[in-house]
């Protein structure tokens, strides 16, 4: 979860990186699939010298050993970001010729020779220098993540079905069991269409139209559990499923992956995971608790999903096709600069920027030694004394 995405936006073109990006979700997706099914294979009613269970636990063993398949990239190459950051130029260089065609090699090594400057030296002191307004972005984005029930509906679908309950009716055991193998199903559909639309609608377009979906399902989840129609709940969990699939689970570590450097998405990852296990553990409690029960906690879940409008309005840039000094560019000053520094000497690097009335700006930003900028640095140079834009 960490690697990949990081991986992929340091050997990819930024006009695919969604695309490629979206690949591990997909598996996981996949992986979500598998699992619900084969629940199809525990016997409806329990018999205690039944022991074929043990298999459904050494299966995902021998599934979990074709990650040795990751030894092969070990004799492949690593990125040109690593290789660069570990003083390997000729290295790097080999990378870029075997990816790119031999026309942009030379402006991609530069481009990834700026981005990775200053990494080598980040501490978290500096980093959250640097960083701060994406920072700010990323948390928001995980929280948003946990506390739309993401975890809750995968971990206790059972349970919603039930209505905060159990159940040993076999055919309500098997409604249950396809029910929840369509969960996997809608999610890695959802997935699919996610990865495929990421790169041609953009990420804030993305995630605007999967907050809608999941608050419209959140809804038909929430008039299910109020009362008690089975049916709407289903629609709700799938609904969902597919929403957050081709949104939010999809984009998230595509996103991160392009707004910070690797430590900055781990410290999400971490922030992700901590949060997850906090709502997984409080979910089981807070059912129980007669003023709130299941109905409650679905209502928590919508306010949080209707919240994420007009954040995801206001506060999320648009990174599609963008490089990693153009993203951060866009946070920083607010507009991406695709044109290239006018002086890479002294204490400034220089930017022209074009004004609406004609002209440029000159926005000459401080260094801090990989092509970006502190804006408590910046100043601001109008080129024409009678323009006062």
């Amino acid at each position: 979860m960490l690697v990949g995405p990081i991986y992929i936006r340091e050997i990819a073109p930024p006009e695919i990186t969604g695309k490629l990006g979206s690949v591990s979700k997909i598996g996981y997706a996949g992986g979500l699939v598998i699992a619900f099914a084969m629940a199809f294979t525990l016997p409806v009613v329990p018999d205690i010298d039944d022991h074929h269970w043990i298999w459904l636990f050494l299966l995902p063993c021998v599934i979990s050993s074709l990650r040795l398949m990751y030894l092969i990239f070990f004799f492949k190459f690593d990125s040109p970001k690593y290789y660069l950051l570990n003083e390997k130029p000729d290295l790097a260089r080999k990378v870029v010729e075997k990816i790119y065609i031999e026309i942009c090699q030379d402006e991609v090594l530069q481009c990834i020779t700026n981005e990775q400057k200053n990494q080598k030296t980040m501490g978290f002191k500096k980093f959250w220098q640097q960083y701060k307004t994406q920072a700010k972005v990323a948390i928001l984005l995980c929280i948003l993540y946990f506390m739309f029930g993401v975890d809750v509906i995968n971990a206790y679908s059972t349970i919603l079905l039930n209505g905060g309950g159990s159940s040993s009716d076999p055919i309500k055991i098997h409604e249950i069991r396809v029910t929840n193998t369509l969960i996997g199903v809608c999610r890695m559909t959802g997935a699919i269409v996610g990865g495929s639309l990421l790169d041609k609608l953009g990420r804030r377009r993305l995630y605007l139209i999967g907050s809608c979906c999941l608050s419209c399902a959140i809804v038909c989840m929430y008039i299910g559990i109020s009362h008690d129609v089975i049916t709407f709940i289903q629609i709700g969990i799938w609904s969902f499923s597919f929403s957050i699939g081709m949104s939010y689970g999809v984009i998230n570590p595509v996103y991160l992956a392009e707004i910070l450097p690797p430590m900055g998405v781990s410290l999400m990852l971490f922030v992700n995971s901590i949060g997850s296990v906090i709502i997984l553990f409080v979910f089981p409690l807070i059912i129980n608790v007669p003023s709130i029960g299941m109905s409650g906690c679905v209502l928590c879940f919508l306010v949080f999903a209707i919240l994420s409008l007009p954040f995801v309005y206001y506060k999320i840039k648009e990174t599609k096709a963008l490089t990693m000094d153009e993203i951060y560019n866009l946070f920083v000053l607010g507009r991406s600069l695709k044109v290239g520094l006018l002086s890479l000497s002294g204490e400034y690097d220089k930017f022209k920027v074009p004004k609406k009335s004609g002209g440029f700006y000159e926005k000459s930003v401080g260094l801090i030694g990989n092509g970006q900028s502190l804006t408590k640095d910046m100043t601001m140079v109008n080129d024409d004394p009678d323009d006062d834009d």
